[in-house]
């Protein structure tokens, strides 16, 4: 190396090294996979507290389904279960159900 010349950027070297993988990609003949949204890498799935978390408001929703049919709101279901109005959205949104008032 000699003084005074220009330093590589790094982004440029990255740049470079990304753009000789993805022509080595496509010339050994693969072809770019299209991954659904929603769709994540994880292999192991669910963990045992999340699915004991799933299967807690999977049990309140009939509940909330029923609360909602009256025209209550996240804030009054809440209220009515004792638990938060956040996690009375996730129960709704995890089981299709729509709740009545603007809260």
């Amino acid at each position: 190396m000699n003084i005074g010349s220009p330093i590589p950027g790094p982004r440029l070297q990255v740049k470079a090294v990304l753009s000789a993988q993805i022509d080595q990609f496509f010339a050994a003949g693969r072809r770019p996979v299209v991954i659904p949204s929603g769709v994540s890498g994880e292999c192991c799935g669910m963990k045992t507290h999340q699915r004991k978390q799933r299967a807690a408001r999977d049990a309140a929703a009939p509940m909330v389904r029923e609360l909602a049919a009256q025209g209550l709101n996240a804030q009054e279901i809440g209220e009515a279960m004792q638990t938060s109005h956040t996690r009375i959205r996730l129960i709704a949104q995890e089981n299709s159900i729509i709740l009545g008032g603007s809260a």
